[in-house]
């Protein structure tokens, strides 16, 4: 069974914020997350939530993620570097907010647009090949968000709504792939997504670290996938040809 998200992203990064009440997990970034019926005490406060992010990643972009200090997001955004504190912790947590709205879209328009082709790995490759394109259209900043994820403790409150909506996504695709019959019943959704994820996450920092290119890369990881999904699999049956004929081997 795939996992459920229990957080949102902005719960995790925005402990004190007005848009947690906005499950950050249907497509939807910006202003438009900002839900209807506040009053205007809690709407200029989800509007400054929307400033952080904004001028976090104006920063990030101009100037680089290591230069970039709190203190200077405070003064884009138009307020005190405390009040900055009181909506997010730390700076990784700012990295990850803005890098997830980017996730967010690619996952959203990955999952839609995938082929309904008989191929397990087709599909998966599908979502990891956007995935990729992604990382590279954010040049930098996608190597400091994979770098920093190395550097957060597993059960980090911002990282794990990250991975687990992509996980979950993933899962879903897995159980989609079961239900046309691509893969053996017993198969675990949630294990097999974990899996192709770690397969995933290899490649990609191999990538990124400098020691593949992108296509090297991307050939490595459908590698991988292909002697993964032989354990996928559906076992064949035997079916009769004719009655005085040789048997044959089909797929369930």
């Amino acid at each position: 069974m795939c996992p459920t998200p229990k957080q949102t992203f902005f719960a995790a990064s925005f402990p004190n914020a007005i848009l947690t009440q906005v499950i950050f997990f249907g497509g939807h970034t910006g202003m438009d997350l900002i839900p209807q019926g506040l009053s205007q005490r809690e709407r200029n406060k989800a509007e400054k939530e929307y400033r952080i992010v904004q001028a976090a990643r104006e920063l990030f972009v101009t100037i680089g993620y290591d230069k970039t200090t709190m203190a200077e997001v405070a003064r884009r955004a138009g307020i005190g570097k405390g009040t900055l504190f009181l909506y997010v912790r730390d700076k990784r947590g700012l990295l990850f907010r803005v890098v997830y709205e980017d996730i967010d879209r690619t996952m959203q328009r990955a999952y839609a647009t995938v082929p309904p082709v008989e191929d397990v790995v087709e599909r998966i490759m599908h979502v990891f090949t956007q995935m990729f394109d992604m990382y590279e259209a954010l040049g930098p900043l996608g190597r400091h968000f994979v770098r920093e994820q190395f550097m957060a403790d597993e059960g980090d409150a911002v990282l794990q709504p990250v991975r687990l909506a992509f996980l979950t996504n993933l899962c879903r695709l897995v159980e989609n792939c079961r239900a046309a019959n691509l893969m053996a019943e017993d198969v675990d959704s949630a294990q097999a997504a974990y899996n192709a994820f770690a397969l995933y996450f290899g490649a990609l920092t191999l990538w990124l670290g400098g020691t593949s290119s992108k296509l090297g890369a991307l050939a490595s990881l459908r590698s991988a996938l292909l002697h993964q999904e032989h354990g996928w699999r559906p076992p064949a049956v035997v079916a009769p040809v004719g009655p005085n004929s040789a048997s044959r081997r089909i797929k369930k």
